[in-house]
């Protein structure tokens, strides 16, 4: 062979390396295998960093808000950008508050109810029972071991100028003095906020038969109507599907079945139905889906960061609804973590089983999750609904007395159309 030919077949040899090697690097880069597109970059141990918090659309928190001052009550409801605008400046004092709060001590409802009619206090609804170990980590980005339990309402006030996060816990009040956070502080950050004519039922004779925490808008909500959409229905990329959900295109063995399809790789089991359902079952000793954070970290944070960043990462690229933690609960078979869909910051109860989504996890991954996929489009009109003294009016004749009024989306399966609810 010539030394022309010689030259020009390394050229050859040269070109096909650095090909294979800058496809290797698209490989890796686009996390084709090995990485979900949902997992969060491993923190460095030792170092104290924190995963950020959850933003809207991963889970969104809170549902309401209200600020107390000497102005009157001003408070958010029922939409999405008017509580995140009332939200936004009290997130940093909430997340420093959790991270300063001593032991609990339990109270009567009889302070919380004091609190909630005076002028220096800032109130959080959460749509579920999120644990305060969890929240403690979204917003203040460090462990606290005196905040246990799972909690709906938080409400952080002044009294006898100290500074106290309390919350409801399993029917129970809470209250912690938080160190660190001085009164005048707090009651600056509350006066920038001018009532909106919001208020409590606590106090109001036209609602004396809810529970007194409920909060009263200024003004009847008119909720938007939504089309419920299986965003599965036009027929998925199964490659794609399967690579979202961890299952490898190429060594997955997909077959059809009379509800759908169902995929098997090892031992474990993908199913997704035409009706938009996706179900996954953990049978060999493979952790397709390991726990979250380290091991040091708390157990029930490892299980619901894990659980979110699966549900959030198939929501929001098949369907891209927002959704909620609705529920934590330890088990005999391990953390049962579920979440729901949110429509302009009002929760959506699908038909059956109310969550969109509910995954199973032990000490060392998830065992099983199960999800309802599901996209919503407006409809282009609103639904009418009775004024709330006469909700309210018509839960006492239900003999829902002492429970709380509270407005949801009921999602049966073609639309979602809000509605009054009691709230227990």
């Amino acid at each position: 062979m010539s030394k022309g030919k010689q030259i020009c077949e390394w050229t050859k040899n040269l070109l096909i390396v650095a090909l294979l090697c800058s496809a290797a690097w698209l490989l890796v880069d686009s996390q084709m295998f090995g990485r979900l597109p949902w997992r969060l970059e491993p923190r460095q141990s030792g170092t104290g960093q924190q995963a950020p918090a959850p933003t809207t659309g991963q889970v969104t928190l809170p549902m309401a808000v209200a600020v107390l001052n000497d102005s009157g009550v001003c408070a958010a409801r029922y939409d999405a950008a008017a509580v995140d605008e009332l939200f936004q400046p009290l997130l940093p004092v909430l997340g420093e508050a959790l991270a300063g709060a001593g032991q609990p001590q339990q109270e009567e409802a009889d302070a919380w109810l004091a609190a909630l009619s005076g002028h220096s206090g800032a109130w959080f609804e959460l749509q579920g029972n999120v644990p305060m170990q969890v929240l403690c980590r979204w917003l203040a980005g460090t462990d606290n071991p005196y905040l246990t339990g799972n909690a709906r309402q938080i409400l952080l006030c002044v009294r006898d100028e100290q500074v106290f996060l309390c919350y409801r816990c399993d029917e129970q009040y809470q209250s912690c003095a938080v160190e660190g956070m001085s009164a005048e502080y707090l009651r600056g950050v509350l006066a920038q906020k001018a009532t909106n004519g919001a208020d409590f039922a606590h106090g109001r004779s036209e609602y004396e038969t809810l529970a007194p925490q409920t909060l009263i808008l200024p003004q009847e909500p008119s909720p938007e109507e939504y089309v419920a959409i299986n965003p599965l229905a036009e027929g998925q990329d199964m490659n794609s599907l399967l690579q979202g959900l961890a299952f490898a295109p190429g060594i997955t063995t997909v077959y059809q079945t009379p509800e759908g399809y169902r995929a098997r790789s090892g031992n474990d089991t993908l199913t997704v139905s035409d009706a938009g359902r996706i179900g996954y079952e953990r049978e060999g000793d493979e952790q397709r889906y390991p726990l979250a954070g380290n091991e040091e970290d708390p157990a029930v944070y490892r299980a619901v960061e894990t659980a979110r960043q699966i549900v959030c990462g198939a929501t929001q690229t098949w369907g891209g609804t927002a959704v909620y933690l609705r529920d934590v609960r330890q088990e005999a078979d391990g953390w049962h973590v579920e979440f729901g869909y949110v429509l302009n910051a009002t929760a959506v109860q699908l038909d059956e089983p109310g969550w969109c989504a509910e995954v199973v996890l032990d000490h060392e991954g998830v065992v099983r999750y199960q999800m309802i996929l599901r996209g919503y489009q407006p409809a282009g009109k609103t639904t009418l609904l009775l004024p709330q003294p006469q909700a309210a009016a018509v839960l006492e004749q239900m003999g829902q007395t002492g429970s709380g009024l509270l407005l949801n989306y009921l999602d049966g399966g073609d639309s979602a159309r809000a509605a009054w609810i009691a709230d227990r």
